[in-house]
């Protein structure tokens, strides 16, 4: 008996030997497959003050806002959507290649869309501007 103790963890440590690859391969795979580019960055409304003044007033600054932004390729498919938080800050994860990026707000009458180009590897950061009517 004593000996089948020690063969038993021998085929025991083989064992998780054998399926640890395995896992660690999965684990690769699923990294691998994880976006690392896209496109991020504020989404801000002015004008926020009806006249401009010289030198500009701090106080007449655009704003960030809360956005619902939408990231799509010319036939509509792929890319993806997020909203910006109340500090107007986004991040859409999206492989590479060239979009179009359209925002919508209740806090601005429009919103102007861009053409964005996602490199590999990296994040594209963009400013949306976003008219609030004021003039």
């Amino acid at each position: 008996m004593r000996r089948a103790g020690p063969a038993l963890l021998l085929i025991a440590a083989l064992t998780v030997a054998g399926l640890a690859p395995a896992a660690l391969a999965r684990g690769h795979r699923h990294r691998r497959n994880h976006v690392t580019s896209g496109v991020r960055g504020i989404v801000l409304a002015g004008p926020v003050c009806p006249v401009e003044r010289i030198p500009p007033d701090p106080n007449c600054a655009d704003r960030p806002i809360v956005a619902h932004l939408t990231l799509s390729h010319g036939g509509g498919g792929g890319g993806g959507q997020a909203s910006s938080g109340a500090d107007g800050m986004f991040e859409i994860r999206a492989a590479p290649g060239r979009y179009t990026l359209s925002a919508t707000t209740r806090e601005a009458m429009r919103c102007d869309s861009q053409t964005v180009v996602v490199s590999a590897g990296a994040f594209t950061d963009v400013q949306v501007s976003c008219d609030t009517g004021i003039r």
